[in-house]
């Protein structure tokens, strides 16, 4: 009976079914199809060659989808990590990528962004091996599994702050979050909100101080996403 006998394939070998967990039966995490890209005759369709997707021209990636080349493919690892990590976050064990010869497979791709995201994608022989030398858990954690994890934990975490800040200043400032004598900006801003035209300043620098922080947190974000 062969080795692989009732073993599921993956990037990185064998693994049991049993290690599935929750399943993405089909996705492309990388993929080149710009082999569809066609042409257009249209000069206002010639414009939206080099356009590249966003949230405010996704309708034309959906209308132009063989004309936009920025639409035929998908090969950022650093961007693909980020999503395959809130996937990770969000419960999801496994991905099956379907990317197929001729459109872009990369196996090697797929194993990069396995490793960064710890993802079932594959197995972790890496982590089999360094139990069969007989190392426990705390080792293992330490240096095998958090240098593939930290950086996107780190990014995440970083994102997610922001969030924090602005849900509990919106909900102290609608009187629904913090209350007196505990202090916190949206509860300032409350405050200062009630004596507006007498002082004025005692809503402009909490809310100043919400807008600061902010940012700055997006843009540490952004920075360590780019060296990351």
């Amino acid at each position: 009976m062969s080795k692989l006998s009732g073993k599921i394939q993956t990037v990185l070998g064998p693994i049991d079914p049993t290690e599935l967990g929750i399943t993405m039966a089909h996705e492309h995490l990388v993929v080149d199809v710009e082999c569809n890209f066609i042409m257009p005759e249209e000069a206002t369709a010639k414009s939206m060659i080099d356009v590249q997707v966003s949230q405010d021209n996704i309708r034309n990636a959906t209308k132009y989808w063989t004309t936009m080349k920025d639409n035929t493919h998908l090969y950022n690892d650093k961007k693909t990590i980020e999503e395959v990590y809130k996937y990770r976050l969000a419960g999801g064990n496994t991905i099956v990528d379907v990317t197929s010869i001729g459109i872009g497979r990369d196996p090697k791709a797929l194993a990069r962004i396995s490793r960064a995201t710890v993802l079932e994608l594959k197995n972790r022989p890496f982590i089999l091996s360094s139990k069969v030398m007989g190392f426990g858990d705390i080792h293992i954690i330490i240096k095998e599994m958090l240098p593939n994890i930290i950086a996107p934990l780190v990014v995440t975490f970083t994102f997610t702050i922001p969030s924090v800040i602005l849900a509990e200043s919106t909900l102290s400032f609608l009187g629904l979050g913090i209350s007196p004598p505990n202090v916190s900006w949206g509860l300032m801003a409350n405050n200062g909100w009630e004596g507006i035209r007498s002082y004025p300043h005692l809503i402009i620098f909490p809310c100043l101080a919400i807008f600061v922080s902010t940012i700055t947190f997006l843009r540490i974000g952004d920075k360590l996403k780019s060296i990351s």
